[in-house]
């Protein structure tokens, strides 16, 4: 087994390698329409919909300058709020109102906290900036797959997510190695 594997890797690094420079998609820059059908096409690619008040926006730009706004990153969005203050119960670490995401950890509260976590990013995502940023950080969640109720601290969720959205338009190959020594990763692919 170790013999056909090293066969193969000489193999494979024997093949020949194209410089950048002649790497190509093969596809010719678009020069056609840049009506309402193009704007809802390009939004639906990007974002999650396109809302009558993003279609007007990217109506009166250039369609270069429209994809340039589109992989322009969001700005970094305020963490997750304690929201889950109420009769009931009190966070006795984290006011109403704080985020909790620096919080000292609290077996107690990682339920709510959890809960918090979702409507927060779900909340980003239904009031979307005008970026690929938020559809990207979905996708790469999706990719590097963690469940939340696997995790056993949530501020690990969080900085998960704060971690994609920070590479969602960087380098893949960073993303990768980051999210190899990420806390929630890793207690997600240990976990029994």
């Amino acid at each position: 087994m170790a013999q056909a594997y090293s066969t193969a890797f000489q193999q494979h690094r024997s093949l020949p390698r194209l410089k950048s420079a002649a790497r190509s998609t093969g596809l010719g820059a678009y020069s056609g329409p840049w009506t309402t059908t193009q704007i809802v096409h390009l939004l639906k690619r990007t974002m999650f919909g396109a809302a009558k008040a993003d279609i007007s926006h990217f109506m009166s730009m250039t369609m270069s300058d429209a994809v340039d706004e589109l992989l322009t990153a969001a700005p970094t969005p305020v963490p997750p709020l304690n929201t889950y203050n109420d009769a009931n119960y009190t966070d006795p670490n984290v006011p109403l109102g704080q985020p909790w995401a620096t919080a000292p950890a609290d077996p107690n509260v990682n339920g709510k906290r959890r809960a918090s976590f979702k409507a927060w990013w779900t909340g980003l995502m239904l009031n979307q900036t005008r970026s690929i940023e938020e559809k990207m950080t979905l996708f790469w969640h999706n990719h590097f797959a963690t469940e939340a109720a696997s995790v056993p601290d949530p501020r690990f969720t969080y900085k998960t997510n704060a971690l994609l959205r920070q590479y969602a338009l960087g380098n893949f190959k960073t993303l990768t190695k980051e999210v190899t020594i990420d806390p929630a990763c890793c207690a997600t692919s240990t976990a029994t």
